[in-house]
């Protein structure tokens, strides 16, 4: 939804506030903002979790890192918007037909659903392999299940 503004009103903070007096805060709702940060969110204490106990946990480790470092990314890239922008150019002859916007949506969009992709696999995989020794094994500590349950439910 996008959000409605009057004349004299200016939307800050990437439209979660105004400068209007009779409204301090803006009417829109981005579900992609509030799901990306809700996962980042749930990740961290996940992350810090298998840091704390130790390098077995590494593959889990390193997929967490990625994920945060994407939900960083997709949510500083939303707000600095204003700031910086990103175009991607495809210098190909079977795509000269194909509009330069069409073209940067494509490949913006192949490109970052290829990486979520292979975020999420790996996640998967390295999630169900803890969740696996947690449940065959008594010897892993309770905070790894926490970290293993917080995990599935920021993937």
């Amino acid at each position: 939804m996008e959000p409605h503004y009057d004349d004299e009103e200016t939307a800050l903070l990437g439209g979660f506030a105004t400068t209007s007096p009779t409204r301090p805060f803006a009417t829109s709702f981005c579900p992609t903002l509030f799901l990306r940060g809700l996962a980042l969110i749930l990740a961290i204490p996940a992350f810090i979790i298998f840091i704390v106990e130790g390098p077995s946990y590494s593959p889990s480790i390193v997929f967490l890192s990625f994920a945060i470092a994407r939900q960083l990314v997709v949510l500083g890239s939303h707000f600095g918007s204003q700031v910086m922008v990103v175009h991607i150019e495809i210098v190909h002859p079977k795509w000269k037909s194909v509009s330069a916007k069409a073209q940067e949506k494509w490949m913006k969009k192949s490109v970052a659903g290829a990486f979520d992709a292979g975020i999420l696999l790996g996640l998967l995989v390295s999630l169900a392999i803890v969740a696996h020794r947690v449940d065959t094994t008594n010897r892993v500590p309770q905070s790894v299940t926490a970290a293993a349950i917080l995990g599935f439910i920021a993937l």
